[in-house]
């Protein structure tokens, strides 16, 4: 008998709180799907603490924890609303419009095009209590010495499984490629606990920082692509970070890592790409036939260059100069030449007239 792996199915959760909110079921999902993956950001606890901050400080703090990096593409198949991707990016902006959510495009590299998007918690919560609600899952006590911010229980609606995240990239057309940040499962705690806050990334970071960065938007573009697990092994750090280590650019490990999840081929039910070193070889090899390409390239251009075809006008002009022996030694030639001609002519000459002659006393007997 064998034995079948139980595929984890999708959830997608309608909140009346939120359709109240938003007055738009589909803004209401979405909503929700970005309060979902902010409390799994790696920096949750700096998030909510930084909330907390703004609150006291009547949101004067900088937004630089709980932020989200997502596609469009991404959106659409978490959510299973059936529409198309350029809705999606409407329905956001018109969550940004609220302030509902805030967006920024990636401050450390320029060539990352995902937006990355932010829950105003704050924002949320006030406008639902004009409305009559309040946020589930948080509460926001009132005390004469400040306003805190305190998440009362994880989120546990959503039921969202582990997979819901997992991308079908053998569509592999969007209209916009860059780095998506996966958000590793955290259970928050209800203290008061103080949390160091993150550094922040900005357009100014060290090389270190940089390559911190590169190493984790890649462990986690891998997590997310993987669809199964919250955590890597040894050997794949290991192999992660001779990949970083190498020549290869951090936007071109993200492109083939993707390329190699999209072309994989299953060979029986439930397999799936289990470790890094698969991930490793397949972008060791797309960079040695991307140097081979470019070697041969190069060389062809080489030999073009030096063996350019001669072409008519190529051909010297000039003449080649001939010693003074030679025009002497021509001119003695056709003097010979005529002088062998004249008598060969004569002769002939004279044999005609001779004939003419020879004619003319003839006639003369006859008459």
């Amino acid at each position: 008998m064998t034995v079948t792996e139980v595929r984890k199915l999708k959830r997608v959760v309608v909140k009346e709180e939120l359709v109240a909110l938003t007055q738009d079921v589909r803004m209401a999902i979405l909503l929700n799907q970005m309060i979902y993956w902010s409390e799994r950001v790696k920096d949750a606890k700096s998030y909510l603490m930084e909330e907390r901050q703004r609150k006291e400080n009547e949101d004067k703090e900088e937004r630089t924890s709980g932020w989200i990096y997502k596609k469009a593409s991404e959106l659409v198949e978490e959510t299973m609303l059936g529409i198309s991707e350029t809705t999606v990016h409407r329905l956001l902006d018109k969550l940004i419009q609220h302030d509902w959510l805030d967006v920024r495009t990636n401050p450390l590299y320029g060539w990352d095009r995902t937006k990355q998007y932010r829950v105003n918690l704050l924002q949320i919560e006030e406008d639902l209590h004009t409305l009559g609600y309040s946020l589930q899952g948080y509460l926001f006590e009132q005390s004469n010495a400040q306003t805190e911010l305190v998440k009362t229980q994880p989120e546990s609606s959503n039921m969202q499984s582990d997979n819901s995240n997992h991308r079908n990239e053998s569509s592999g057309i969007q209209h916009e490629r860059a780095i998506p940040e996966i958000t590793s499962e955290i259970t928050t705690r209800e203290d008061n606990e103080k949390v160091e806050q993150e550094t922040h990334i900005d357009t100014h970071s060290t090389q270190a920082q940089q390559s911190e960065y590169m190493i984790q938007t890649i462990e986690d573009r891998y997590i997310q692509l993987r669809g199964k697990g919250l955590y890597l092994s040894a050997k794949d750090m290991t192999d992660m970070y001779e990949i970083c280590n190498s020549d290869i650019s951090h936007e071109q490990v993200i492109e083939w890592m993707e390329q190699c999840f999209a072309n994989y081929q299953p060979r029986y039910t439930g397999d799936r790409i289990a470790s890094f070193a698969y991930v490793k070889q397949y972008i060791l090899q797309q960079a040695y036939v991307q140097k081979s390409r470019q070697d041969a390239k190069t060389n062809a251009q080489s030999i073009t260059i030096h063996t350019k075809p001669r072409t008519k006008t190529s051909y010297p002009t000039h003449k080649e100069r001939l010693p003074e022996w030679f025009d002497e030694h021509k001119q003695e030639c056709e003097n010979k030449q005529q002088t062998e001609s004249a008598p060969k002519k004569y002769s002939k000459l004279e044999a005609e007239m001779k004939k003419k002659y020879k004619s003319r006393s003839e006639k003369g007997r006859k008459g």
